[in-house]
């Protein structure tokens, strides 16, 4: 960043050899005809080369760099310095990023406040970096009066000088680090620095917004058909890539089906497996079961006892045995069966 640090008046206006100190904000107070705007005059020609000096307070002043350098005052044509007169205006600046300080300045030289001035009367220069507004002698030693043109330079260090206006605004913007004077930043920084040290009144804050403050991007028809274009294809692309995610889903939708049924076929399968394995244990039981006695047999086959017949159920006892005997009740009747029990009689029919 580039700050204004300090500004140097000789022979400007009512300002015969004063320096002011300046900070990134500055007041001026006081009351009328002290040289507030004198001194906004300064900072904006210096740094500027325009001469509208119409004074802020008073629009029908009609100030013009003669009467700023031979210091018109209010009565008519009445100035404090009316013979020939050499005027300094230096602005001291420091650059935060290079940590060094460097020093714009103007030099007017006027035979009279009613002649017009030439083309070499006008002189800005502007210093290397690392000078300061006391290594620049704006005042003669030997005489106590603003030096000469050809002594205006430091003991040390370059002085570049410009006679022309435009060449000074180019070599200004590009001091400040604005770039060029007829760039788009270089002309806006002339204009709004206008505009404001002369406190013009802005008669559309919306348009001052737009055209000063916002940036103004550059049409290109070229290019604006060509994103057009790229524009289109973007929207062909995503309206392919949309049909792929629908495709994609519907394929990861049939996936989570096929998976729950090859689970369920999976599950089916097993609980089969299982029945299947219980049925095979119980028939080896019984297959089991028959072994063992067939063993059995053979075990007493061998060993000579008689082999084991396999428990018979119990026959039924008839409920017409005798009182404790056992035996069967003989008598008229039925007929006895196998076990001893009568049979009832058949009816014919």
């Amino acid at each position: 960043m580039i700050e204004l640090k300090r500004l140097k008046l000789i022979n400007w206006h009512n300002f015969e050899n004063t320096t002011f100190d300046c900070a990134r904000l500055t007041y001026m107070i006081g009351v009328n005809a002290v040289g507030k705007t004198t001194i906004l005059d300064a900072i904006r020609y210096c740094l500027t080369t325009n001469r509208n000096f119409n004074a802020l307070g008073n629009k029908k002043s009609g100030r013009t760099l003669q009467g700023s350098v031979h210091a018109k005052q209010r009565g008519e044509n009445a100035y404090r310095r009316p013979g020939h007169t050499v005027a300094y205006i230096g602005a001291e600046f420091w650059d935060s990023v290079k940590h060094t300080s460097f020093v714009i300045a103007v030099r007017v030289e006027s035979e009279g406040p009613m002649q017009e001035l030439h083309p070499g009367d006008q002189t800005w220069y502007i210093s290397e970096d690392g000078i300061t507004l006391e290594q620049l002698p704006f005042i003669d030693p030997r005489t106590g009066a603003p030096s000469a043109k050809e002594d205006f330079k430091p003991a040390e260090g370059r002085l570049s000088y410009t006679r022309s206006p435009s060449e000074a605004r180019d070599r200004i913007c590009r001091a400040l680090g604005i770039g060029r004077a007829a760039s788009p930043l270089g002309k806006k920084f002339n204009e709004v620095f206008q505009m404001g040290t002369s406190m013009d009144e802005i008669p559309n804050f919306r348009e001052f917004l737009y055209q000063y403050i916002l940036p103004q991007p550059e049409l290109d028809l070229e290019a604006l058909q060509g994103d057009r274009l790229e524009l289109e294809n973007l929207h062909a692309v995503l309206a392919e890539a949309q049909t792929r995610a629908d495709a994609l889903d519907e394929i990861v939708r049939y996936g989570r089906e096929a998976t729950e049924k090859q689970t369920e076929a999976l599950v089916n399968r097993g609980a089969a497996l299982l029945a299947r394995a219980a049925a095979d244990a119980g028939e080896k039981a019984v297959w089991q079961e028959r072994v063992d006695a067939g063993r059995r047999r053979g075990q007493d086959r061998r060993s000579g006892s008689p082999p084991r017949l396999p428990d018979r159920p119990q026959r039924r006892r008839c409920q017409r045995r005798g009182p404790r005997t056992g035996r069967p009740q003989r008598g008229a009747g039925a007929p006895a069966d196998r076990t001893g029990c009568r049979r009832p009689p058949r009816r014919h029919r």
